[in-house]
């Protein structure tokens, strides 16, 4: 079992270094300034000298994947991750790396792309995959709702997790759809709704059962 994780850790780790090839392979015909986020209109609105685009991004992206690997291979009730969560998250940085460099080398290189459709279509299929295996995470400190009341108990944290299931594959639907019709500022209440709504619930269901007992 440990060949298997540290075989999947190296090959993960190795697709968080192809943006540095793209990066280099591209690095002249980049601009020097590259536009690295853009508006709900998909206007670029921010802008990095092309040694930090090409460079600095990748990097970060890799260190994110690295902790993301430490902090779940170290999670003290790691049995209790569902397996599909856990793949997804283990390499979920590393392929997302790969998207996020090639869009905007493209972009800067004059090739016209729509950021918020690929990225609300992308965003929405994470989503509602992660919303799939969310009733099946069992209660741990690194992966799902993480609610103080939750982690406290079983029978609230099973119940949390079950609504936030369909939330999120609610939500990534609906993110989507937006992707095709691109309603500014949409996304980000999506989002909002499916992070906070779980919280709320999982601190009702805390006064509840202080109420009943």
């Amino acid at each position: 079992m440990k060949k298997a994780i540290n075989k999947q850790f190296i090959l993960s780790t190795l697709i968080c270094f192809i943006p540095f090839i793209i990066s280099i392979y591209f690095y002249n015909r980049l601009p020097n300034e590259v536009a690295i986020h853009f508006d709900n209109y998909g206007n670029p609105n921010n802008y990095a000298p092309k040694v930090i685009a090409a460079f600095g991004v990748p990097f970060l992206m890799l260190c994110v994947h690295l902790y993301t690997w430490f902090r779940l291979e170290n999670e003290p009730k790691k049995a209790s991750f569902s397996n599909v969560m856990q793949h997804l998250s283990k390499w979920g940085v590393a392929i997302l790396s790969v998207i996020l460099q090639i869009m905007m080398v493209l972009y800067s290189t004059g090739i016209s792309l729509d950021f918020n459709f690929y990225t609300g279509l992308v965003l929405g299929i994470l989503v509602i995959l992660f919303g799939n295996y969310l009733p099946k995470c069992k209660r741990n400190y690194s992966m799902g709702i993480i609610s103080p009341w939750a982690l406290n108990d079983e029978e609230n944290w099973n119940k949390t997790h079950r609504l936030a299931g369909w939330i999120w594959i609610i939500g990534g639907i609906l993110l989507i759809i937006n992707a095709f019709i691109s309603i500014p500022f949409y996304n980000i209440f999506v989002i909002f709704v499916i992070v906070i709504l779980p919280f709320i619930y999982s601190y009702l269901l805390y006064r509840i059962s202080i109420r009943n007992n």
